[in-house]
């Protein structure tokens, strides 16, 4: 049975600080065969994207730490707050 993964159907959001790495990692994605890759600059905007749509995205590729206050800690605490994520 196929799944999104094989099919490379999952969506991606990439969060990077620096636009230039933001963009090769995008276009790795994209270059590999998944059509559905979202990239943000900052772990701010992905808690405002997840606060207006709880399941924007299969996979989040981030860095554990952000150079602002909001890390991928802050998210796991969202998620595991939200019941729909």
């Amino acid at each position: 049975m196929p799944s999104r993964l094989s099919e490379h159907s999952a969506r991606i959001l990439v969060v990077e600080g620096l636009q230039s790495r933001r963009m090769m990692m995008t276009e790795a994605f994209r270059k590999n065969g998944w059509n559905s890759v979202l990239s943000v600059a900052s772990m701010k905007d992905v808690i405002a994207l997840f606060e207006s749509d709880p399941l924007p995205v299969d996979w989040l590729i981030t860095p554990l730490t952000d150079a602002t206050n909001v890390n991928a800690l802050h998210l796991l605490a969202l998620a595991a707050k939200t019941e729909k994520m």
